[in-house]
């Protein structure tokens, strides 16, 4: 039948036929659905107190205060109404305070904090490159306002075209709403930040200690916990089928063709599988993981790829055992409740 899977289970002392119902694609799908949903609680759960223990070392304080200085003293962060250090142009954009003049202005002061900045901490040659281009950024083709140049050079220094603003008094906001997203924003965002990030002496290395605490002390050791605590521990519990915690609560249970529980090599091989679905989902757009419910939707006996490669079937739970080798069957067979002997008593 397609519905059920069939065995001869041959054990040493005797055989027995065993048939199970093979487990409904919905409730597998759900019982899947809820190991996801319960990996991702146990992720949360897992990585707020490592990332508690990991934020508060000594160490970690020292360079996420340094880091945080040299952010605010570039002018090119700010922290916001919540303490929070964010990107100065999105706080002048998004406080109520700034109109278009005053945006621009408050950009052109983050340019000469950044440039003050940039004298304290970078070469001069490293200046001088800079401060280049940003002459001939203003000094581009593309810097035009209804076809006249928004920068002119005056004694070689470049300023601002004020016949622009002279010509359109009436509508001065959008020529200072222009300087500023066109020029002044855009310069920031995409030239002084990766300078900052290129020329800090040792700005890299601290960043990268941040990151290194986020990936290696927070990020893995949770996802590897959860991981254990969704997929391993369950099995560990509910050995016979080796359930997980959605497949106990829909009553599936995991069996190998020959309808005996697949041992823990091949259950570990399982767990290998799953992880490195999940490890390669992420670069590939979650992919590998459409594949295997693709499987499990279209394959012969609707197996995702892990189940697949190792012949795994998912069983419905009933009150039929479920062995966990052959020998159990030849314990089966033992009549361990005949009739009891009875003597009859001599006259």
């Amino acid at each position: 039948m397609e519905n059920s899977i069939t065995s001869n289970i041959k054990a040493p002392l005797t055989e027995k036929k065993v048939e199970y119902e093979k487990a409904t694609l919905t409730s597998r799908i759900f019982a899947n659905l809820l190991d996801i949903v319960i990996l991702i609680f146990t992720f949360f759960l897992c990585i707020i107190p490592l990332r508690e223990i990991a934020t508060n070392t000594p160490k970690y304080k020292t360079i996420e205060k340094e880091v945080r200085t040299l952010k605010l003293e570039s002018g090119l962060y700010k922290d916001d109404k919540n303490g929070v250090l964010t990107d100065a142009t999105y706080i002048i954009e998004t406080a109520s305070e700034y109109n278009n003049e005053a945006r621009k202005v408050e950009a052109v002061n983050i340019i000469n904090r950044f440039f003050t900045f940039a004298e304290n901490h970078f070469t001069s040659e490293q200046c001088k490159i800079i401060k280049d281009d940003f002459d001939s950024f203003r000094l581009d083709e593309s810097m035009k306002y209804d076809s006249k140049p928004m920068f002119l050079t005056n004694n070689e220094i470049v300023v601002e075209n004020s016949e622009i603003v002279t010509d359109t008094l009436g509508n001065s906001s959008v020529v200072y709403k222009t300087y500023y997203e066109k020029c002044y924003k855009v310069f920031i965002e995409k030239k002084l930040v990766t300078y900052f990030i290129s020329y800090t002496p040792n700005y890299v290395k601290l960043q990268n200690f941040i990151w290194n605490v986020l990936i290696f002390a927070e990020l893995i050791p949770s996802a590897v916990l959860s991981f254990l605590i969704t997929y391993l521990l369950p099995a560990l519990i509910f050995k016979r089928g080796r359930q997980t915690f959605g497949k106990r609560l829909y009553h599936i249970a995991s069996v190998k063709r020959n309808c005996i529980t697949p041992g823990f090599g091949k259950y570990f091989a399982k767990l290998g599988l799953i992880l490195l679905e999940f490890i390669l989902a992420l670069p590939s757009f979650c992919v590998t993981l459409l594949i295997s419910f693709s499987m499990m939707l279209f394959s012969k006996d609707k197996q995702p790829f892990p189940d697949y490669f190792l012949d795994l079937i998912d069983i419905q739970v009933t009150d039929k055992k479920i062995y966990m080798n052959s020998n159990e069957v030849d314990l089966d067979s033992v009549e361990t409740h005949k009739e009891a002997i009875k003597f009859t008593p001599k006259n």
